[in-house]
């Protein structure tokens, strides 16, 4: 996770040597990306992800007292979710506006998410051993790169489904179906 340019830069700049990342590191990979978004009146969070070579967009509402870190770990645990279903091991690229949210998941430290970073790790681990490669990327705001601003615009849009996802459920579950397969 290199970071040369920052979001105070010029989006041109920013494209530029995002495009110049992509086609120098990625360009074989399959790409997902993710983002969360989050309203305050009425409060709101949604979170994306998009898969750019399927032109598919997925959103989900969560809860309104989710924070927008939480949005962002829950759309890469989607991205790693949605992984698991590729018939043939490839190289994934997984790119994220959050570098706070990147930062969590490379620190391995207890945190307030620390339950969805769990779930993170494990299936980094889990899409390693099939064969998959894992690259968690950092890329510049939404406003620069076609594929965040997907994912940006459909983390919008999730604030109109008319139900909110329970974290707690999700995660739990998770953490159950992970608990039995290790036994």
């Amino acid at each position: 996770m290199s970071t040369q340019w920052s979001k105070a830069g010029c989006p041109v700049q920013g494209r530029t040597l995002f495009t110049l990342l992509f086609h120098s590191r990625y360009h074989t990979h399959f790409h997902i990306y993710t983002d969360g978004n989050c309203l305050t009146n009425p409060p709101s969070v949604g979170a994306a992800i998009y898969i750019s070579s399927r032109s598919l967009a997925t959103a989900w509402r969560l809860s309104a007292t989710a924070s927008i870190t939480t949005a962002k770990l829950f759309a890469i645990k989607e991205d790693l979710q949605f992984a698991t279903t590729l018939a043939t091991p490839c190289s994934i690229a997984l790119f994220s506006n959050s570098l706070s949210a990147l930062q969590i998941i490379k620190s391995h430290r207890p945190h307030s998410q620390h339950n969805l970073t769990l779930i993170i790790h494990h299936l980094i681990f889990h899409l390693t051993s099939l064969g998959h490669t894992i690259h968690l990327q950092w890329v510049p705001f939404h406003g620069s790169v076609m594929g965040n601003m997907v994912a940006d615009r459909a983390a919008a849009e999730a604030h109109t489904h008319p139900s909110p996802i329970d974290l707690a459920n999700d995660q739990t579950d998770f953490l159950t179906d992970f608990k039995t397969a290790c036994m």
